[in-house]
């Protein structure tokens, strides 16, 4: 679940925003946007979920938008880890929590100059 101080920092910078509860609902509504060919900009996952942890919901999203040819960036938030297992499942950038805002812009930048 993201933190409250996530969410406001994403609607605060101008993001729409879908909160999600687990790994199971991250992974239910990028599916449902993706048979609505109504893509995510971007992801924020919370690494540390249940029943579904974020890494696993990466790796589940990752095998659907295969099926659409489509890759929505995916930014891991925790303060578990260094990042080395939110790259292995699959996920674009790693940032700690808290959530800081300059640190999330400079990533955002980073992922579009990559595309």
């Amino acid at each position: 679940m993201l933190s409250i101080l996530a969410i406001t920092t994403a609607t605060q910078l101008g993001a729409d925003v879908e909160h999600c509860e687990n790994g199971n609902e991250a992974l239910e509504l990028v599916c449902d946007g993706l048979k609505a060919q109504r893509n995510y900009d971007y992801i924020l996952m919370d690494c540390q979920m249940l029943p579904m942890n974020g890494y696993e919901a990466t790796r589940r999203i990752r095998i659907e938008e295969e099926r659409y040819g489509v890759r929505i960036p995916i930014i891991a938030l925790t303060a578990h880890t260094s990042g080395t297992e939110a790259m292995e499942a699959g996920m674009d950038a790693h940032l700690n929590k808290p959530l800081k805002t300059n640190e999330l812009m400079e990533v955002i930048e980073s992922i579009e100059t990559k595309e």
